[in-house]
C-alpha cells in the first residue's frame, strides 16, 4: 500500500513541475515580448522624434537663409536705386548747369588774354576779356584793372585799340552778332 501511494504521487509532482516550468516560460516569454515591444516603440518614437526635429532644423535654416537672402536683395535693390536717383539727379543738374553757364562760357570763352605790366612795371594787369568764338573783346570788369588801364603810360595806350563786345551777355539768338564796334583808348 506504501509503494503505490509513492509511486502515485510520484506523477502528481511532475505535473506540478511541468506546469510551473510551463507558465514560467511563458511568463518570461511574456515579459521579453512586452519590453521588447516596448523597446521597439521607444526606439520608433526617438527615431520620430529625431526626424521631425532635424526636418523642423532643416526648414527653419531654409526660411532664414531665404528671409537674409530676401532682405539682402532688397537692400541692394534699394541701394541701386538711390544710387541711380542720384547719378540722374547730378546729371540734370550738370544740365542745366551747362545750358545756364553755356550761352556765355561754352558759346562764348572768355580768357583774359591781353595784358600789360602797370606803371610800376612789377605787376600784369588783365586788360580784356577776349571771345574765343568770335575774337571779339570785351573789357574787364574789374575796377582794380579799368584804373590801371586808364593810369598806363600813353605811348602804349596809342599803340593798343580794345575792342568791346557788348553782345556777349545777349540773348542766344544774337549770338552770332556778338562783335562790337571799336573802342580805341587814345
Amino acid at each position: 500500500m506504501i509503494k503505490s501511494t509513492t509511486i502515485a504521487a510520484a506523477p502528481a509532482v511532475v505535473v506540478v513541475v511541468v506546469v510551473i516550468v510551463v507558465v514560467a516560460v511563458v511568463v518570461v516569454a511574456v515579459v521579453v515580448a512586452v519590453v521588447v515591444v516596448v523597446v521597439v516603440a521607444v526606439v520608433v518614437v526617438v527615431v520620430v522624434v529625431v526626424v521631425v526635429v532635424v526636418v523642423v532644423v532643416v526648414v527653419v535654416v531654409v526660411v532664414v537663409v531665404v528671409v537674409v537672402v530676401v532682405e539682402i536683395v532688397v537692400v541692394v535693390e534699394i541701394v541701386v536705386v538711390v544710387v541711380i536717383i542720384k547719378i540722374t539727379i547730378i546729371i540734370v543738374v550738370l544740365v542745366v548747369v551747362v545750358i545756364v553757364l553755356g550761352k556765355h562760357y561754352f558759346y562764348h570763352r572768355i580768357t583774359f588774354t591781353l595784358s600789360k605790366r602797370d606803371s610800376d612795371g612789377k605787376h600784369y594787369v588783365n586788360l580784356a576779356a577776349v571771345c574765343t568764338k568770335c575774337r571779339s573783346v570785351r573789357l574787364t570788369q574789374s575796377k582794380t584793372a579799368m584804373k590801371k588801364i586808364e593810369n598806363l603810360s600813353s605811348r602804349w595806350r596809342k599803340k593798343t585799340r580794345i575792342y568791346s563786345c557788348e553782345k556777349l551777355q545777349s540773348s542766344a539768338n544774337n549770338r552770332s552778332r556778338c562783335g562790337g564796334a571799336d573802342r580805341d583808348l587814345r
